[in-house]
C-alpha cells in the first residue's frame, strides 16, 4: 500500500482542463485507490491538493500510476510525495474494513470484521 500526496500547482485548473477525459481514462484502468481525500487550506479553505491511498505491490506500478498520470503530465502538481504504508484501520470503528480488502488480504482477516454497507435511515 501506498500513501500518495499531491500539491497542486498555482493554476492547476487550467492545466487539469484539456486533459480530463485522459485522465479519468488513466485512472479508470490503472487505479487501485482505496480512499483519497483533498488538502484544505485552513486559512483560506480552498483545496490545496490530494492525498491517496493506493493499494499497488509494488513501488514501479504505484510510479507509473502516478507520474504517467496526464494531470503528472500536465504540471497540475507542484510536489509529489509516494510513501510506502501499512493500512490497518480504515473506517471510523475500530476493526473494521472493506470486504473487498479482506478479499485482497486474507492475512489480515482475523484484525477484521467486514464493514457492512451503510443504509440511510429515513
Amino acid at each position: 500500500m501506498y500513501m500518495v500526496t499531491r500539491w497542486f500547482a498555482p493554476d492547476v485548473e487550467n492545466r487539469v482542463e484539456p486533459v480530463k477525459k485522459a485522465h479519468q481514462a488513466h485512472i479508470s484502468q490503472f487505479s487501485n485507490t482505496v480512499g483519497s481525500a483533498r488538502l484544505i487550506d485552513e486559512q483560506t479553505g480552498t483545496a490545496i491538493g490530494v492525498l491517496a491511498y493506493n493499494d499497488f505491490e509494488t513501488r514501479e506500478e504505484v510510479d507509473h500510476y502516478v507520474h504517467d498520470d496526464p494531470y503528472t503530465i500536465a504540471g497540475a502538481y507542484s510536489r509529489i510525495e509516494i510513501q510506502k504504508v501499512e493500512i490497518y484501520v480504515w473506517d471510523g470503528y475500530y476493526a473494521r474494513t472493506s470486504k473487498w480488502y479482506l478479499d485482497r488480504h486474507p492475512e489480515q482477516s482475523d484484525r477484521f470484521t467486514p464493514k457492512q454497507p451503510y443504509v440511510r435511515r429515513s
